[in-house]
């Protein structure tokens, strides 16, 4: 798990942070301007890759103010600090001016994935704690009141952000039309994010949620159900997706990395030729372990693959893939 420091053409990896703080005034001062919106506990224990995870997503917005157990980051137009209070909590802060729904849904999503199958709760006061999975049973039921792990009674419409019928809440603000288009925009792009973690399951489904009609976007999503995923799959899935933001934005431009197709090509050869299913992951396990750790049950070879090679072309790694695969 790594990420890009921001403005920097620096890589981090969160689980080598140091475990203070280095520019403690700076974070002070951000704190004292900040305010405690939300608390997410997870009842027995918090897993260990919780807290790594979340550096690795939301390091690169980071304002230079990361540690182990903490990260200051602007992300939509809004400054939030994410703490690591305790072996059970995270502790969500957000500026004071500053109001964004969107946001705190999307990091809360972003905690209940990565604890996976832990019980978990949602203060948004740090006083009354809901039981996560409670929460979401009220909601499919239209419920209006929730009974808190303390036994005071909450309204449900408080925790509204947290219902899937409500997943279109805008990430900025705006209003009308101009408000539509720019939750497109943040949804593309977090789309585009997904693709990079190759978690492509969760993309298609977020596709599902816009109700984008993309012939190539379809031709993909097809390609990828039946198991025929190409060593480019990854490169044209996300030229279909930047071509959806282009009619929404209008201004995406995306650099080339100076990859040949014939690099890619010959690498993805090699790699069918050389290495069976059991050698793949093998090989990933020990030289490319992130890549290992997003692979899935079922999942092919081919997508397995192409997942690698997307992986080490947007790291610049080939070089070094072609070497670890030579000396495997």
């Amino acid at each position: 798990m790594i990420f890009e420091a921001k403005d920097e053409n620096l890589w981090i990896s969160p689980q080598y942070l140091p475990e203070n703080l280095e520019n403690d005034k700076a974070f002070k001062k951000q704190m004292n301007k900040s305010k405690l919106v939300l608390v997410f506990r997870f009842a027995r224990f918090m897993p260990d890759n919780v807290m790594i995870n979340f550096l690795s997503r939301y390091g690169s917005f980071a304002n230079d103010l990361y540690w182990e157990n903490g990260i200051y980051f602007t992300k939509y137009q809004t400054d939030c600090i994410v703490l690591r209070e305790n072996e059970n909590d995270l502790h969500v802060f957000i500026d004071k001016n500053q109001e964004n729904e969107g946001l705190l849904r999307e990091i809360v999503v972003a905690f209940a994935e990565f604890g996976k199958n832990a019980k978990t709760q949602i203060s948004l006061d740090n006083q009354n704690f809901v039981s996560f999975q409670n929460l979401k049973e009220k909601f499919a039921k239209n419920a209006t009141e929730i009974e808190s792990e303390q036994r005071n009674i909450l309204k449900v419409e408080s925790f509204r952000i947290f219902d899937n019928r409500y997943s279109n809440i805008p990430i900025t603000t705006g209003t009308g039309e101009e408000l539509k288009k720019e939750n497109i925009i943040n949804m593309l792009q977090k789309i585009l994010a997904l693709i990079d973690e190759a978690n492509i399951n969760e993309v298609f489904t977020e596709l599902d949620e816009l109700n984008i009609k993309s012939p190539q976007i379809n031709k993909l999503r097809q390609e990828f159900i039946h198991g025929g995923v190409g060593y480019d799959f990854y490169d044209r899935l996300k030229m279909a997706v930047k071509s959806e933001l282009e009619k929404g934005n209008g201004s995406f431009t995306s650099p080339s990395n100076g990859t040949s197709e014939y690099d890619l090509k010959t690498l993805y050869n090699t790699l069918n030729q050389k290495l069976n299913d059991e050698q793949l992951n093998l090989f990933c396990q020990l030289h490319f372990e992130e890549v290992y750790n997003n692979f899935s049950l079922g999942q092919s070879k081919t997508t397995k693959v192409s997942a690698l090679l997307d992986f080490a072309k947007r790291r610049n790694l080939l070089e070094k893939l072609e070497k670890d695969l030579q000396d495997f």
